[in-house]
């Protein structure tokens, strides 16, 4: 089994944010990131937004890491890669 971590990096290509504790990650195989935020939404109530709402490319998404309840997101969404993987 790989850790839900390796497959969250293998999933995206990482952008530094130049100021503030925002990522701005992009899907990789042409992933829709409406489709893919939607999914986490209702699949494990994680919050992610796309791309489309500020107008850029539709495989990126937006994560804000400055709420308190980061670790248990993280974990959340840990799993969400977990099973889209097993389902690939």
């Amino acid at each position: 089994m790989v850790p839900a971590g390796v497959l969250v990096m293998q999933s995206y290509r990482r952008n530094a944010p130049s100021a503030g504790p925002v990522a701005f990650p992009k899907l990789k195989n042409s992933i829709n990131s409406d489709t893919f935020a939607k999914e986490v939404l209702n699949k494990k109530d994680v919050l992610l937004l796309p791309a489309s709402i500020y107008n850029y490319e539709p495989s990126f998404f937006r994560v804000g890491f400055g709420k308190s309840t980061m670790r248990k997101s993280l974990s959340v969404f840990g799993e969400f890669m977990q099973d889209l993987h097993k389902s690939v």
